[in-house]
């Protein structure tokens, strides 16, 4: 057998093959995406029917696919980030936790809660670089001329209830809030639901509170502390309505009251 014949003869049936296999691919993106666009008209019209607008653009198209999560509180996390923070490599807690030296004072509390003072003079993006140095990642939310708020950030999306809040002072700042960071231990749960779902499990409970539209739909996380443990962070969907903010559990579609 001519083996230059038979080599091209296999690539072509190598190229079919993917060729094949692209198309298969995007055919069933195709009806993915053609199912997704389905259910949100569907869960409009819905929603609709008891009185609640929603455009259908607000819906979020992706599932994050996430589950509930422990972040274990570790000293070493705190150690290492009170390092960065007061720019010394040698520094270690002193009473209850607490580092401070020449260049400020900080607090790492179980609970994820922060208290500090650094001295300097930085703006949002410094403060922004240094806390992300640190392993703390917040965004910035807004400014005044004498404060900058922040929000905690976990695996790219915002835990609603943790936030922080920088104060100037006349040597530098004033940090207070809470943060998320630990060691994440993933928990037996469950999986995360599809939006269009959950949004049709508590239709009736929104009307009930007099909902009649629903300008933002908002995946993130609400966190929660574990005693002796560290914080629990549970995937929900933030509702922005003219009623009022609402917090879907992502997990088992329960309201959640997030203070």
């Amino acid at each position: 057998m001519d083996w230059n014949k038979a080599k091209n003869l296999i690539i072509f049936l190598l190229v079919l093959v993917n060729v094949f296999l692209l198309g298969n691919m995007a055919y069933l993106a195709y009806k993915k995406e053609a199912a997704s666009r389905t259910a949100v008209t569907e869960l409009t019209a819905y929603l609709a029917s008891r009185g609640i607008t929603l455009d259908e653009d607000t819906v979020p198209r992706e599932n994050p696919g996430r589950t509930v999560l422990v972040l274990e509180y570790e000293e070493k996390l705190n150690t290492a980030a009170a390092r960065v923070l007061l720019e010394d490599s040698a520094l270690s807690a002193g009473e209850n936790g607490v580092y401070s030296n020449g260049a400020g004072e900080i607090s790492l509390k179980p609970g994820g809660y922060v208290e500090a003072r650094l001295a300097g003079e930085m703006d949002a993006k410094e403060f922004l670089r240094l806390l992300a140095k640190s392993g703390i990642n917040l965004r910035d939310t807004g400014e005044t001329a004498d404060t900058i708020q922040f929000q905690a950030v976990f695996e790219e999306l915002p835990v609603f209830n943790c936030t922080v809040t920088a104060g100037r002072e006349e040597q530098g700042w004033n940090l207070s809030g809470r943060i998320c960071m630990g060691n994440a231990l993933r928990t037996d749960s469950g999986a995360e639901r599809d939006i269009e779902g959950l949004l049709v499990g508590v239709t009736q409970r929104l009307a009930l509170r007099g909902t009649t539209q629903i300008y933002q739909i908002e995946a993130g996380w609400v966190a929660g502390s574990i005693s002796n443990v560290g914080l629990r962070l549970t995937p929900v969907y933030k509702l922005t309505a003219d009623s009022d903010d609402y917090y879907i559990n992502a997990v088992d579609g329960t309201l959640l009251s997030v203070e």
